[in-house]
């Protein structure tokens, strides 16, 4: 994959030109990225890690979301056409969802785990799932 820095020019100084840190092409496609470490939101309950859905976000094509756990991250690369109806999105450390808990999620993120395959060769369209 071919990885470049996404530089957007200034509004106030339109000859000058600012590197994003949160926003890269990959293949030629803008991409976000978002970091995250887990959080417990209650005493007993397991991890998960929130990644927002913003104004930023939107302005690419592909999200692509880390999960860190001590050493190890798992990262996420989601379409932004699977994105349009949410704010945030919440998934788990341990990328398991808790079985037989009412709180089922109304979707599985999971499958977009390492997904690196939705992005498109040099040329070619992102791929739809």
């Amino acid at each position: 994959m071919k990885v470049t820095p996404y530089s957007s020019p200034l509004s106030c100084r339109p000859n000058v030109v600012r590197r994003s840190q949160t926003m890269v092409f990959v293949n030629g496609v803008l991409c976000s990225i978002q970091l995250r470490k887990g959080h417990k939101f209650a005493p007993n309950a397991r991890q998960y890690a929130r990644f927002d859905v913003n104004e930023r976000t939107r302005k690419a094509k592909v999200a692509l979301w880390a999960i860190r756990r001590d050493s190890a991250i798992r990262i996420y690369v989601i379409p932004l056409a699977h994105l349009r109806k949410v704010s945030f999105v919440y998934i788990p450390v341990d990328a398991k969802y808790a079985v037989g808990s009412n709180k089922k999620p109304q979707r599985d993120w999971s499958r977009y785990e390492g997904a690196w395959h939705l992005l498109p060769a040099r040329g070619r369209k992102i791929i739809e799932l």
